[in-house]
């Protein structure tokens, strides 16, 4: 889903994106298992949901955009805190936010340069070691883009 509006502001965009569903994992997984030959190792289904919001700003008349995105992923929509770990689930049931937020320069019309902050936070559970608290895993991205 996608909305823009212009004003004196410049160019306003938002756009969104909700998912849900049921996906197959292994205990320590929630990526879909690709099995070339029969599991060896059980397949959990897991009930999820997700998604994000993202607002691109440009600013008036200056080739610069200002960027804001939420994003969230629970894996596990049936478990939640200290229950992970506990009958059969794991870290990989721990859900995910973000918040990032950035700049991009236009420099030209094929040169672009984007600089991001993520600040990224996971789900705790005292029934997982390394979990027990927010892993510090926050991410800067600059990047340099060229359209040919």
């Amino acid at each position: 889903m996608g909305v823009n509006l212009i004003s004196v502001a410049g160019m306003t965009q938002v756009n969104g994106e909700y998912l849900f569903g049921q996906q197959p994992g292994t205990m320590s997984s929630n990526d879909s298992p690709k099995f070339t030959a029969l599991p060896t190792s059980d397949t959990y289904i897991r009930n999820f949901n997700g998604g994000y919001v993202m607002l691109v700003q440009d600013l008036g008349k200056l080739p610069l955009s200002a960027v804001l995105k939420y994003d969230w992923y629970n894996p596990n929509t049936k478990v939640s805190g200290n229950e992970i770990g506990q009958n059969g689930t794991s870290k990989a049931d721990l859900s995910k936010n973000t918040i990032g937020f950035g700049i991009l320069w236009h420099a030209t019309k094929v040169i672009r340069l984007q600089a991001y902050y993520e600040i990224n936070t996971n789900e705790t559970s005292q029934n997982i070691s390394d979990y027990n608290k927010d892993s510090k895993d926050n991410v800067f991205t600059l990047r340099l883009q060229y359209k040919f």
